[in-house]
């Protein structure tokens, strides 16, 4: 039997036939790439963005928020015992910022400034100055605590506590229930050399979180109180990045924990310093439980 391809029916169905290998399910996926080099590290900065978000961003990379607290209690005794005639929780603004794990069972590595509390027990002591004066002869009894919450990129949160406060505005901090943490921990860098080195940072500006930047490393390292302390790359960042982690383009392991922010306002130029790899590795070799 001859078919006849000038049938209407016959084209239609050829059409079909073809357009349906065309579609994806009739074709194979590619892998996903990265480009590496002889010794499996990313070099293109495109991937590296892209590997950063899946293998640090999301299960490394944590927003740091910091709350402080004070439970005030009016008392009409020096003894302060029984009901108190008046009570009141007080709050401050906190502050945010970026911490990655560092280390198995729940530990990060942050700023030192967006753990610190310090501040805010000064200024609870000027609003209970105020109270008092507002309450004379009232007996005032003040307990401040301090909240510091891990939230990870699918806005899980977990409370935790502070560690270890170190040199150039380090802090390691950990989750006050490990068993239950999710994050797995990021290697710190072993290399001397940082210099001219591309780099990507993750942090949580304005409490976004794991917003992902990159930019070069400064040659400079900048140096105070006779040490080598910092060093600094321009990168358009923000305040609220500080804690997050500088990762180096290459192996992908952490090069830097970023610590300040300058923001030239008139040509939008922004600075990062950030507390190179080095001084971590010194810091977390005090600070961490040995195992």
């Amino acid at each position: 039997m001859k078919m006849n391809i000038k049938n209407p029916f016959f084209g239609i169905l050829f059409a079909v036939l073809v357009l349906s290998c065309l579609a994806p399910s009739c074709q194979s996926t590619p892998p996903k790439q990265y480009l590496y080099d002889g010794q499996q590290t990313i070099l293109d900065i495109d991937n590296a963005h892209i590997w950063a978000r899946e293998n640090i961003a999301n299960p490394s990379a944590y927003a740091v928020e910091t709350q402080s607290f004070a439970d005030v209690k009016i008392y009409d005794n020096p003894e302060k015992t029984g009901k108190p005639i008046n009570r009141a929780r007080l709050s401050l603004d906190g502050s945010i910022g970026g911490g990655t794990v560092i280390a198995p069972n729940g530990y990060l590595i942050t700023a030192g400034h967006v753990v610190d509390d310090s501040s805010s027990v000064l200024k609870f002591a000027k609003i209970v100055a105020d109270i008092e004066k507002k309450n004379p002869g009232k007996y005032i009894d003040v307990k401040v605590n301090t909240e510091y919450t891990l939230t990870d990129y699918a806005g899980k949160e977990f409370l935790a506590i502070k560690v270890a406060l170190g040199e150039n505005d380090l802090a390691l901090i950990q989750a006050k229930d490990p068993g239950k943490f999710t994050g797995s921990a990021v290697e710190v860098s072993r290399e001397k050399n940082l210099a001219d080195k591309t780099v990507i940072m993750i942090g949580s500006p304005l409490g976004i979180k794991d917003i992902i930047m990159d930019g070069r490393v400064a040659r400079e390292r900048i140096t105070k109180q006779g040490k080598d302390t910092y060093m600094y790359v321009i990168a358009p960042i923000v305040p609220g990045n500080s804690g997050g982690a500088v990762i180096k383009l290459g192996d992908m392991k952490m090069a830097g924990v970023v610590t300040q922010v300058a923001v030239r306002e008139a040509s939008l130029t922004s600075i990062a310093l950030f507390v190179p790899n080095d001084i971590i590795n010194k810091f977390l070799d005090k600070s961490l439980p040995k195992q």
